[in-house]
């Protein structure tokens, strides 16, 4: 029987930033497992950010190998921004995004992965980082603005939504790489799938099947209704090819976080200027149909209400019967909710009682967060918290309710596209390998 959310490890002081400005949670992210947690800090005292992960045993947070990329790989005005990790937490890719100073200079960007050794109990670079550089001589395209990995850790997609096809139509594009332990491998065209309208910026949010089968990415501006596309990998032209367009209303701004499931059969896209969330799944005689459901969702909780409230993140866990939503103001805490999908009346309902982690000072509030496999485990980031009366120094929290726990991973979810599955043992998961061993996440 579930006891409501409880967090773990409480008492810790570990999940915290370590000096002022640091933004430490900026972006989260869980194992399938939800024992594994990784948070990125915006920036660090050298000025680059860093990525911090922690392993948690006996109800207890430590930390696993040493902070990542090293100051010496991003530029001292890089802002690192967003991370992902595959779902045995084994690997995991950043994006590090730098303003430019003047008219000329624009923007850019830089991703990378990382991989854990565990004999060495480090991590370490998976090939050479990738830049971006010029597209023509006064624009640059802002490489990581979104990065995501599928599940099985074999392939990422990154975003740049100032990527240019021709002079002052910044149309965005998602960018596609093979991942091994050694080298990444642009995959698909080379200039990836690029928005189709005019400043369409497409990329703010990006989402992979586990297999890295299906992708989704979507963009909040362009007519200022939003779109959000899918794609579907065709092996026999090496590219991605769109399987449908999703548009908002008028001035709904829909995309601005998108998400699919482990299987690619449900996806959700959603809208932070009127707190929409819209479903849709994959079916129909070919199979590969889009249709929205009718689903329905609570009217009277604050994330619903944007007088008061934005949507700051939305997750789906593996299977698409989970949902997290986490809202707030730019000086109020923020609050989570999650909800779990009850076919039998196409209603999402909430998870026991809503979270609020953080009750302390806060401001410029982007807040992150990160689902595990079934949703047992909910992990949160607060860049903006305020710390031993410093400020921006950020904080992350991790809650859980084992009413969410009994559930399988979805169709492959958490690992392997179904390949390597999960099983569920007390206090978390192993994952059968291949060659039968057992790999603890």
């Amino acid at each position: 029987m579930s006891s409501g959310w409880t967090e773990i490890d409480a008492s810790n002081t570990t999940l915290k930033g370590s000096a002022a400005n640091n933004r430490f949670g900026v972006d989260v992210a869980l194992s399938s497992s939800g024992q594994r947690l990784a948070v990125a800090s915006e920036r660090t005292n050298s000025g680059s950010g860093s990525v911090e992960v922690y392993d948690l045993s006996s109800d207890t947070w430590s930390t696993v190998g040493s902070s990542f990329p090293p100051s010496s790989e991003l530029d001292s005005g890089s802002r690192l921004n967003v991370i992902d990790m595959s779902a045995d937490g084994t690997r995991i890719v950043y994006g590090a995004m730098r303003w430019g100073h003047d008219a000329s200079d624009g923007s850019y960007g830089k991703i990378g992965v990382y991989r854990y050794n565990a004999s060495t109990s480090e991590w370490v670079k998976v090939g050479d980082e990738e830049s971006n550089y010029a597209f023509n001589s006064s624009t640059r395209e802002g490489l990581g603005e979104a990065v995501c990995i599928s599940s099985d850790g074999s392939r990422i997609a990154v975003t740049a939504r100032d990527y240019q096809n021709t002079a002052n139509n910044a149309r965005g594009r998602v960018r596609i790489f093979s991942v091994s332990d050694s080298a990444l491998t642009q995959e698909g065209r080379a200039n990836g799938n690029v928005g189709q309208i005019t400043n369409e910026r497409l990329g703010e949010s990006v989402g992979l099947s586990s297999d890295g089968t299906y992708m989704i990415v979507s963009s909040s501006d362009g007519t200022n209704k939003g779109s959000t596309r899918v794609y579907k990998w065709n092996g026999g032209t090496t590219r991605y090819d769109q399987q449908t367009l999703i548009e908002g209303s008028a001035n709904s701004y829909l995309g601005y976080r998108c998400g699919i499931n482990d299987d690619g059969d449900v996806l959700f896209t959603a809208s932070q200027e009127d707190g929409e969330i819209k479903i849709y799944t994959r079916g129909g005689t070919d199979g590969e149909t889009w249709a929205e459901r009718s689903d329905t969702w609570s009217t009277s909780e604050s994330w619903t209400n944007t007088s008061t409230d934005t949507i700051r993140d939305v997750k789906m866990n593996a299977d698409g019967t989970v949902i997290a939503i986490t809202s707030g103001t730019n000086s109020v805490v923020n609050k989570t909710f999650i909800y779990e999908y009850n076919s039998s009346n196409t209603t999402w309902e909430l998870v026991d009682e809503k979270i609020e982690p953080f009750s302390g000072t806060f401001s410029n509030s982007s807040n992150s967060l990160a689902l595990s496999s079934t949703g047992e485990y909910v992990g949160m980031g607060v860049p903006g918290a305020q710390v031993d009366s410093s400020n921006n120094v950020g904080r992350a929290f991790v809650y859980q309710n084992d009413s969410l726990g009994s559930g399988g991973g979805g169709g492959g979810g958490g690992g392997g596209g179904g390949e390597n599955p999960f099983i569920m043992v007390k206090g978390g998961f192993f994952q059968v390998a291949g060659n039968g061993s057992i790999i603890v996440s």
